[in-house]
Formats: C-alpha cells, sequence, structure tokens
C-alpha cells in the first residue's frame, strides 16, 4: 500500500512555492487548530499532546528496506532506502492517521529509526536530541476507500508531505493523512 496508489487529493497547495503563509488559498471551512497543526514545525505527537492531550502510539504496518524508490512523488533521489508505513493511535486501538515514510539509509536517522521502530518519528528524534527541521511540501484533502474504512471515517480526509532535513541534508520524506476525528476534535 503506497499512499499515491490509494489516495485521490481532489485539493492540493503546494506549500514549498509559496512565500508566506499568509498568502495560502486554504479552505477558510478548516478549523484554525487544525490548520496550525498541519502548518506547524513540530512533532505530530508532541503537537496532539500539547493541543488536545493525545498521547499518541505506533501500530506499525510496514517496514522494509527497498533499493529503488517506486514512489514519483518523493522528491529526494536515492537509492537504498527504508519504506516504513504506520497507524498513529491513540490509546494503540482508534487510528488517528496514517503514516508513510522514505528514509535515506546512509544517515544516522535510519539506525535510531531501526532500533525504535514502535516510535513515533517526532519522539524518536526528541529522545535522541538530534536537531531536525521540516520543510513543509503540500497540504491536500480527497478520500481513499481504504484509509476511510481503516480510520472508521466517512468524510475526506486531509493530509500533508514534508521533507525532514538533519545536519543540512534532507534525510526523510513523508506523508500523513489524518483521521477526521483530529479535524473536529482540536
Amino acid at each position: 500500500m503506497h499512499i499515491n496508489s490509494i489516495f485521490v487529493k481532489i485539493w492540493n497547495i503546494n506549500i514549498h512555492t509559496q512565500k508566506i503563509y499568509e498568502n495560502l488559498n486554504i479552505p477558510k471551512s478548516i478549523p484554525k487548530k487544525f490548520l496550525f497543526f498541519l502548518l506547524s514545525d513540530g512533532s505530530c505527537s508532541r503537537n496532539l499532546a500539547a493541543l488536545q492531550g493525545i498521547n499518541t502510539h505506533i501500530k506499525l504496518y510496514n517496514q522494509e528496506i527497498l533499493f529503488t524508490c517506486p514512489d514519483s512523488f518523493v522528491s529526494i533521489s536515492y537509492n537504498n532506502y527504508l519504506h516504513r508505513k504506520v497507524w498513529l493511535t491513540n490509546n494503540k486501538i482508534n487510528k488517528l492517521a496514517f503514516a508513510e515514510s522514505y528514509w535515506k539509509l546512509y544517515h544516522d536517522p535510519y539506525n535510531i529509526l531501526y532500533q525504535n521502530n514502535h516510535e513515533p518519528v517526532g519522539k524518536i528524534f526528541i529522545t535522541s536530541e538530534k536537531d531536525i527541521h521540516r520543510n513543509l511540501q503540500n497540504i491536500y484533502c480527497g478520500y481513499s476507500a481504504l484509509l476511510n474504512k481503516e480510520l472508521h471515517n466517512s468524510n475526506l480526509l486531509w493530509g500533508r508531505s514534508y521533507n525532514i532535513v538533519l545536519n543540512n541534508k534532507v534525510t526523510i520524506f513523508m506523508h500523513e493523512i489524518f483521521s477526521s476525528f483530529l479535524l473536529n476534535n482540536l
């Protein structure tokens, strides 16, 4: 399961081409707390804890080492990478989001992740005291029969894609698709 093959985008904005966030053409119907959550540079799990008191857990769906990149949407080019897919849950039962990430293998974060593959990405970096930066690429909404079923969702799903930069190098590319529970409860 790759996000680009199961998720149909009906609205997309390319964030990294915008000069300032105030000029974004984002629908006014997005609640401000959820918009803050989508645009923020912080850890997803830490932001959920701060905004709603939700502690997130990881349910590993799949993790594998691949030698070519099948996802043409990935904006970083490399041959060997770790492809990880997880569900973010609030109590190890209720699914809040689906995340798919591509990790360059020759960077230290690969070793950190491999040892902590049941931890949220943000928590891994916070615990390891690595200084990272996130470059938000896109915010989008759409639908996916598979994700809607897994997230117990009947509404449009919102997502974002971004790069994680470590030591001035793009190290990780991430897709996150969020349940409407977050849209309505942040």
